[in-house]
């Protein structure tokens, strides 16, 4: 039997898994970086963004968004000072 090098690494790595995880931690580096200004900035963008959304019926754009907004003020507030 013969498989493809493709398949064999599909099954051993979640390639999608793997991108989420990778974006989740350059976000939260981000996240990170800035200035208690910027961080509020972020925030109020966020949460416009999510209602707009959500007033426009895209619930899962507005769920993300919600997730976002969630791994934002936990990476600012809990991160060591």
């Amino acid at each position: 039997m013969v498989k493809r090098i493709k398949d064999i690494i599909d099954t051993e790595y979640d390639v999608d898994a793997e991108r989420k995880s990778l974006k989740a931690a350059q976000s939260e580096a981000k996240y990170l970086a800035m200035s208690e200004k910027e961080v509020a900035r972020e925030i109020t963008r966020i949460e416009k963004e999510m209602l707009k959304a959500a007033k426009n019926l895209e619930f899962e754009k507005a769920a993300q968004l919600r997730d976002q907004l969630k791994r934002l003020r936990e990476s600012v507030f809990l991160s060591p000072l």
